[in-house]
């Protein structure tokens, strides 16, 4: 499905309308499933087109309940950031005796503990 899109962004009645996004849980779930649904708008390395991102940005403003708008620099920004922590994670669980859950994190254990330091 492509994510070129001219719709403009309509703000959702009662919410701000400037400031600065907040991300919640829910809001960073709901980016990704959409990054995901388009991920063949994505060129090599994952990188998305700015033109899905203003098609995230339309997207999320319909479950927007705080903060500001998502704009498509934002959600950029916010998916840059979760990007990294993701390569942060695998980087974790390629370091034997570490675990990585999605519910506790990183398991440091005595055995472990002086490869965390």
């Amino acid at each position: 499905t492509s994510s070129a899109t001219s719709e403009p962004l309509v703000l959702k009645p009662g919410l701000l309308t400037t400031g600065g996004a907040v991300w919640l849980l829910q809001d960073q779930e709901n980016l990704l499933s959409y990054l995901v649904d388009h991920v063949a708008d994505a060129g090599d390395g994952g990188n998305f087109r700015a033109a899905t991102f203003r098609g995230a940005a339309i997207y999320m403003e319909s479950s927007r309940t705080k903060g500001g708008p998502k704009t498509a620099k934002s959600c950029e920004s916010k998916y840059r950031e979760l990007r990294k922590l993701w390569k942060l994670v695998r980087i974790i669980q390629g370091i034997s005796g570490w675990t990585w859950s999605d519910k506790h994190g990183v398991t440091v254990t005595p055995a472990t503990q002086g490869t965390w330091d």
